[in-house]
């Protein structure tokens, strides 16, 4: 608004501290604005419109943030400094890694014995978890109800922003749970900030095998397969 020219006007910008605590930044890399700059400024002109726009990490704490940005011309004889304010907003996200609803979780073993495996969650969020649930929905038990129990061990009681764990699923099987795939969805929540995730889990029940032979169902003496072999040539 002044009686000449401005001539390369471009905006300097500074990272973005967060108010309370003064380690946590937005880096001005972050920040653009459109347009970059102006080549001039033409005399008598009051206003250009400019917009801003802030990348915001993902795990970047919540709360306010603010910097100054100093826009100036070629030559720094013209400049003026104003404050950037950005709020960043709760953002809850929990992943886990490999294994979804369609891309299964397989835990195998025979019958009588304990099949285990892993899967890893993960905090990708900006907030930490802080009240951890893992539950299930398969059916363990055949139809004459000889059960497979199911448990989950390693969940942590929180997860901080950033963080991973590792937990292991146990499935205990019976002497005499029928041999099959028993299968269902795992979901694993976070009861304070409302998230999950879910995936599929197959507990395999496998036939026990006694020396050469699989038995029929691993019950002794019942409906049993018996395999003789013999040389031909010697008759043993």
């Amino acid at each position: 608004n002044g009686a000449n020219d401005i001539n390369g006007v471009i905006f300097v910008k500074s990272d973005l501290t967060h108010t309370t605590d003064a380690t946590s930044k937005i880096l001005s890399s972050a920040i653009t604005f459109t347009p970059a700059s102006f080549a001039v400024l033409n005399t008598g002109q009051t206003s250009a419109q400019v917009t801003s726009s802030v990348a915001i990490p993902q795990n970047a704490k919540p709360g306010s943030y603010s910097g100054n940005v100093e826009v100036r011309d070629s030559t720094g004889v013209h400049s003026t400094i104003f404050t950037l304010n950005v709020v960043v907003n709760n953002f809850p996200s929990l992943t886990i890694d490999t294994f979804t609803d369609t891309n299964p979780l397989a835990v195998r073993e025979e019958q009588g014995e304990r099949a285990t495996g892993t899967f890893v969650m993960r905090n990708n969020g900006n907030v930490a978890l802080t009240n951890l649930d893992v539950s299930h929905n398969l059916v363990l038990v055949d139809n004459d109800n000889d059960a497979i129990t199911l448990t989950f061990t390693g969940v942590p009681a929180n997860l901080n922003v950033g963080s991973f764990a590792t937990i292991t699923v146990n499935a205990d099987i019976s002497d005499n749970v029928d041999f099959g795939t028993y299968a269902g969805t795992v979901t694993v929540k976070d009861l304070v900030q409302n998230v999950q995730k879910t995936f599929r889990l197959e507990a395999v029940v496998e036939p026990r095998v006694c020396e050469d032979v699989i038995r029929s169902d691993g019950n002794p003496g019942v409906d049993n397969l018996r395999v003789d072999i013999k040389d031909t040539t010697t008759n043993d």
